[in-house]
């Protein structure tokens, strides 16, 4: 427990300065929507395709189905986070970009509280936004014009909740989780002449609000060494509050400082974020060496929308949705002397349809993934490490994954994402012997 106090005391310093609060993408589609969205997974689901709907371990905190709560042993206590590095390189027909970024995970704990029932809390990234686009133009009256699009922030989500074992077979959750963030899309235009100022539109938005997150898992034993189970998860349409402050100034660049000349424009709008709703369901088949996972997941993003007084933005987003499949392999998990026939070897795969719609044609993303799961049965510590390669702004008229082909409508950005994940293992609620 030393080392659990230990851990608590470094969580609580990373929290308090701010980790979450960063803007860690560098994608240009995180223009779009609430930017690119966190899949809330940890690395063992990443590493097995993103497939956590059904995925249950007492050794994980499966914060994408909080049914799977209840199936932590009775009196242990789970204390888990992770990092995550993305390095991405973007292309066009003629040029190529590269980034790199890396972030706080999560942050969570879990809990028995009494028998058949669990707790969890915790933060974790629900979206993000990372953008500087640059482009110029001929005017024939003005010349060439520098248009620059820039953005940054995103959103957190921090959730409470809970778990219920109905029958040894059937667990029931429910997660209520509070977005609060802030989103900065801004505009600049650089006319190059001396006579005529530059203009910029500066646009921060705050968000905060509720979800609600349900779920539910049967499993069904075929042998002492078989299991199948059914998992779902079910979140409404929700609406969340939004605060949007717009600045437009004229400004000149003297001596490479931006200097504010007038503000035209100064408008504070209160109004509301009209989220979808989201359903996932998914299959897993176990036994004592393979564990092998399928998911689904869908959410109608078309019925999106930002309310300003009389004013509707939808952004023109398509509903999305994710296939994904994993397996896991470990060579015995009973062994007592050989470290690496205990570790779970883990692979996984995943197709995505976005939101985000730019030529009408479906904008795709593929990846695959592969992982290792190391458990320290010392010191009751879990790492967990994940690899994903994946690319998107695939359009679905291009067809082709992976390929040399670079005569293609969209920006194309390939990635590597990679976790590493440490869960704690604790005792709860349990009196010392001896002192």
């Amino acid at each position: 427990m030393h080392k659990l106090r230990i851990f608590s005391l470094l969580l609580s310093s990373m929290i308090s300065i701010d980790l979450f609060a960063q803007s860690t993408t560098s994608s240009p589609y995180s223009r779009f929507g609430m930017g690119s969205l966190s899949e809330s997974i940890s690395p063992d689901q990443s590493a097995i395709g993103g497939t956590s709907v059904v995925y249950s371990d007492e050794h994980t905190i499966n914060f994408n189905n909080p049914a799977t709560y209840s199936s932590v042993k009775t009196k242990s206590f789970l204390l888990s986070t992770s990092l995550v590095s993305h390095s991405s390189v973007f292309s066009t027909n003629s040029l190529n970009q590269s980034t790199n970024n890396t972030q706080l995970g999560h942050i969570s704990v879990l809990m028995p509280l009494i028998s058949n029932f669990s707790l969890s809390t915790g933060i974790l990234p629900f979206s993000e936004v990372g953008y500087l686009i640059e482009n110029r133009e001929n005017d024939p009256l003005l010349g060439d014009v520098d248009y620059l699009y820039s953005g940054n922030g995103g959103v957190n989500n921090y959730y409470i909740g809970s778990s219920y074992k109905i029958t040894k077979d059937l667990h029931i959750g429910v997660n209520i989780s509070y977005l609060f963030g802030g989103i900065n899309r801004d505009r600049m235009l650089n006319f190059n002449d001396p006579n005529i100022f530059n203009t910029q539109s500066l646009d921060r938005t705050n968000i905060s609000g509720y979800l609600l997150k349900s779920g539910m898992i049967y499993r069904k034993r075929l042998s002492n060494d078989q299991e199948i189970n059914f998992g779902l998860t079910y979140s409404p349409s929700s609406s969340v509050q939004s605060k949007r402050t717009l600045l437009g100034n004229t400004y000149e660049i003297v001596n490479d400082v931006l200097s504010v000349k007038d503000t035209f424009l100064n408008v504070v709008d209160t109004g509301s974020i009209t989220l979808p709703r989201d359903l996932s369901f998914g299959f897993s088949y176990l036994n004592s060496r393979w564990h092998v996972y399928a998911n689904y997941s869908y959410s109608d993003w078309k019925n999106f929308n930002i309310i300003y007084n009389d004013d509707i933005f939808t952004d023109s987003l398509n509903n999305s949705i994710r296939l994904s499949i994993g397996t896991q392999f470990t060579p015995n998990v009973e062994s007592i002397n050989k470290f690496w026939q205990t570790v779970n070897y883990r692979f996984g795969t995943k197709f995505q349809k976005s939101y985000v719609n730019l030529t009408g044609d479906p904008f795709l993303e593929r990846s695959i993934s592969f992982g290792l799961g190391m458990p320290v049965k010392r010191s009751n510590t879990f790492y967990n490490l994940s690899f994903e390669v994946g690319e998107r702004g695939i359009s679905a008229a291009d067809n082709y994954f992976f390929s040399t082909k670079t005569n293609y409508k969209l920006i194309k950005e390939r990635y590597l994402r990679v976790m590493l994940g440490i869960t704690f293992k604790g005792i709860w609620f349990v009196k010392r012997k001896y002192n």
